[in-house]
């Protein structure tokens, strides 16, 4: 439901409560399919709105704080920049929230499907656009959708159930089946009626939640519900952030997922592809054959040849075959032809043992594959992505390379996807985090720990000082990897890494902190 009519037209009321009286401080875009609509309220809080196109599981969020600019960020909409926001307003008959700005400028968030677009209009006319469009949907003889669904609730009797999505604007196919469900198999019209009107009213009083059910997609809803792994949140705003960011953590454990996969597919497939090239009969049959040349030849030492560079010899092993041709070697008597044909033989039963003790290690190395291939079917979550690379560091290792080796990665940390850009990273031990900060950090990344608490310490990269949601993020699985894990509310401490030294004379995990800041956060792991 989070691109829902009744969920949007509530997310403009919210915006409008916290922007109006504001000003639009810049649009610009540095992620493909990603606009962001920085602004600052009337009382002088940074907030950014994020929305998102081409994407049908995400829509809008909001966030607290400014994200630094990449260098691949594209301005948009300059015009507009640093105008006053008058207010925020839901269309009455389509999913377009729309900004007003002075000037006569209207800024239209338009989320009526997947390739949701962000255009710019000056006095009715259009003049920009984030993606190619159409032009300006028509208003003339389309329904108002509250005030259609409000007479038919109170002052309709009876709904046929073949009607329901033609009559019902702003219904989706989730909100009919879920309508359905609730009237159950009858198709009783004044009982189809009640439920409508029951379930209308309800989505008018919003109990916004998201529910993140194992091996499943993050769902959003503001139906009441009484599903025990929701997590209620009281606006709006907060539970579609709360979605945005366990949809981005979604995606990211899928994309580590299908990479780990097709890597240990590629491994499965070169182990079979090996075994099938080792022939080991055929090197007994080799190794047989090369012996049984040189004792012929040891047999025949004083015999002549006018051919150098092959003879014919009586074959004693054989009855069928009374005689055999021998290839010689130009230069060398029969004695030295004999031991080159012993030493053939030696060398094809070492290359046979070899492959036997190879072929058992790949029939090992396989088993593993395939069983970590079958584990991690069932990593769905961040912490289930993460169990699996501690249970299987050592073949991780092996086949993807070390740390040093691989550009960008940081195998020996935790990581945690904060955001579409942000990435926190996770010191295991003191040893560990000294890497971590003074090894792996940048300067301007966000350095973060446990105040007064012995605990890992933690990289924010990606974000912003500025950015005080994904910094409360971060804090907070800061906060759960530390000795305070099983406190109410825990002080994490945090500043930029440039500002981070260390002291010769303090053991390893011990910094010292200039220009600090504290933020008091609830630990838990994602």
């Amino acid at each position: 439901m989070h691109r829902n009519y009744f969920t949007l037209y509530h997310a403009a009321r919210e915006l409008d409560t916290l922007l109006a009286g504001g000003y639009l401080f810049e649009v610009f875009s540095q992620e493909k399919n990603e606009v962001r609509i920085s602004c600052i309220s009337q009382n002088g809080a940074h907030l950014q709105l994020l929305v998102m196109t081409g994407m049908p599981e995400l829509s809008i969020s909001l966030r607290e704080g400014l994200d630094r600019k990449g260098r691949n960020t594209a301005p948009l909409m300059t015009v507009i920049e640093e105008k006053e926001i008058l207010g925020v307003e839901m269309d009455p008959c389509d999913r377009i929230i729309s900004i007003r700005l002075e000037g006569g400028y209207l800024l239209e968030l338009r989320l009526f499907t997947a390739m949701s677009n962000v255009v710019l209009l000056h006095n009715g006319n259009d003049i920009e656009a984030f993606k190619k469009h159409t032009g300006t949907p028509a208003t003339m003889f389309r329904q108002n959708i509250l005030k259609e669904l409000e007479q038919l609730a109170l002052h309709c009797t009876t709904l046929q159930k073949e009607d329901i999505p033609r009559k019902l604007p702003g219904f989706d196919k989730s909100l009919c089946r879920e309508l359905f469900r609730r009237a159950g198999a009858s198709a009783d019209p004044a009982h189809l009626h009640t439920t409508f009107a029951t379930l209308f009213f309800e989505l008018l009083d919003p109990c916004p939640a998201v529910i993140f059910e194992p091996g499943e997609r993050p769902r959003f809803t503001i139906l009441q519900t009484d599903n025990e792994l929701a997590e209620p949140y009281q606006s709006v705003l907060d539970g579609l952030e709360l979605y945005s960011r366990k949809v981005w953590q979604t995606r990211h454990v899928h994309a580590a997922t299908k990479q780990l996969r097709h890597t240990l597919e590629k491994q499965v497939h070169s182990l079979d592809a090996m075994q099938q090239g080792m022939d080991h009969e055929q090197l007994i049959a080799m190794a047989d054959l090369y012996e049984k040349q040189g004792h012929l030849l040891m047999a025949n030492l004083y015999a002549t040849t006018r051919e150098p560079e092959h003879i014919m010899v009586q074959d004693i092993f054989s009855e069928h075959t009374p005689e055999t041709v021998i290839r010689l070697q130009p230069g060398l008597d029969l004695h030295a032809n004999a031991e080159r044909y012993f030493h053939k033989a030696t060398k094809a039963r070492e290359k046979q043992r070899y492959l036997t003790h190879k072929a058992k290690e790949h029939t090992e190395k396989k088993a593993i594959f395939q069983r970590m291939l079958t584990d991690l079917e069932s990593c769905s979550t961040p912490r289930e992505l993460r169990e699996f690379r501690d249970a299987y560091t050592q073949e991780l290792q092996a086949v993807e390379g070390s740390g040093k080796n691989r550009k960008g990665s940081s195998p020996s940390f935790r990581s945690y996807q904060i955001s579409s850009r942000a990435t926190l990273y996770v010191g295991r031990n003191p040893k560990n985090n000294d890497q971590l900060t003074f090894g792996f950090a940048k300067p301007n990344d966000i350095w973060l720990h446990a105040r007064g608490a012995a605990g890992s310490h933690g990289i924010l990269r990606g974000s912003a000082m500025q950015n005080r949601s994904e910094i409360e993020e971060a804090a907070s699985i800061v906060a759960y990897h530390s000795s305070a894990k099983n406190s109410e509310l825990v002080p994490v401490t945090y500043t930029e890494k440039k500002y981070i030294r260390r002291n010769r004379h303090l053991p390893p995990g011990q910094v010292l902190i200039d220009r600090e800041k504290t933020v008091l956060v609830k630990p838990r792991e994602n």
